[in-house]
């Protein structure tokens, strides 16, 4: 934490927007907890939104905790959280989140995903229906992974960005941290294993891709496409088989 801090902390008064990486924090931090007044600290320092990877306790269950998002205003309050849709299988990766919030802000409405969780379309797909018009990524890559991994891992960022036409914010542990924008063009980037921060400018959009609008539409196309073709040749098979017979 002392690390994200300090570089936070060299950002003050020059940014709106600041993302930690997921795991920043391997502690719980419900409002109640010192370390929770301790990052509102730092937003209300640096005054900007503040997102923070940590763990927050599953309600009612002790053991048990989701692998969180945390979003704090320049103020210091909790706007809201975020939790994982898609733990890492074979790891103790908290419980699955099962829903897609969006956060308004003043600099726009915010949909956070979890590192694992840009793998998967259908992520990005219910925070954009959701109005968001800022999508975020905080990452934990694993320090051992090779540099072609990191990289792989990247990749699937721009992809998000041109699908949904959306700025993207992803801060990573020790892979590769962006920003990029709505046609996957990497703006800024820091390179495996640096320590450091990128800044640059981002803007919020609202507009819906024909994607975002209808999804996956290739698929069923092509499948029904196939299927009548199919039964096209069935029918004519059956008719040159009842005329043989005929004759």
């Amino acid at each position: 934490m002392l690390e994200n801090r300090q570089l936070s902390e060299e950002l003050s008064g020059k940014v709106k927007l600041i993302v930690w990486p997921e795991y920043s924090l391997f502690e719980y931090v419900d409002p109640d907890t010192e370390l929770f007044q301790k990052l509102s600290q730092i937003a209300i320092d640096t005054q900007a939104y503040l997102i923070v990877g940590a763990q927050e306790k599953v309600a009612n269950s002790p053991k048990n905790f989701y692998n969180t998002a945390l979003l704090l205003s320049p103020t210091g309050e909790k706007i809201g959280s975020y939790y994982k849709n898609n733990p890492v299988q074979f790891f103790d990766d908290g419980t699955r989140g099962k829903s897609f919030p969006v956060f308004d802000t003043q600099i726009g409405k915010i949909g956070i995903a979890i590192c694992y969780d840009m793998d998967f379309s259908h992520v990005f797909l219910n925070l954009v229906r959701n109005g968001a018009e800022i999508l975020t990524v905080p990452t934990y890559d694993e320090m051992g992974w090779s540099e072609i991994q990191h990289l792989q891992h990247s990749a699937m960022a721009p992809a998000r960005a041109i699908e949904h036409r959306r700025w993207v914010v992803r801060a990573a542990s020790s892979g590769v941290s962006q920003i990029i924008n709505p046609y996957g063009e990497i703006q800024q980037s820091l390179d495996v294993g640096l320590t450091g921060t990128i800044s640059g400018k981002i803007d919020k959009r609202s507009s819906l891709t024909f994607y975002a609008s209808f999804g996956y539409l290739l698929t069923p196309i092509c499948l029904v496409l196939v299927i009548s073709y199919l039964g096209y040749e069935l029918v004519l098979d059956m008719s040159w088989f009842w005329i043989l017979k005929i004759l």
